[in-house]
């Protein structure tokens, strides 16, 4: 004999936008903010970005990668709700699947 399943709840947890806006103002230039997104590769890449442009910035080459990071800073004090609402529905549409798929 089979029994009925329990109703099923998935409670996930997603980030926070004012958290994302707090580490892009403290860390930005480290790309904290877009490893809290789970964007790893570009969020190394702003913390290298910012690296190599101060390095050598005295040599006037450095303001080259340090405008890029600038204007992806600038971006990403638009986009940044944009960002943490697209992250939390992949998460929520992830767990839905492994749900689905039977864990």
């Amino acid at each position: 004999m089979t029994y009925p399943q329990p109703p099923t709840v998935i409670v996930q947890a997603g980030r926070s936008v004012v958290l994302a806006y707090v580490l892009l103002v403290l860390l930005g230039w480290l790309g904290v903010h877009r490893m809290y997104l789970g964007k790893w590769i570009t969020g190394i890449t702003l913390a290298v970005l910012f690296g190599v442009g101060t390095a050598t910035a005295a040599i006037l080459i450095g303001w080259i990668p340090l405008i890029i990071w600038g204007l992806v800073m600038v971006w990403d004090l638009v986009t940044l709700p944009l960002q943490v609402a697209a992250f939390n529905a992949r998460e929520r549409n992830r767990a839905v699947r492994q749900y689905q798929r039977g864990w």
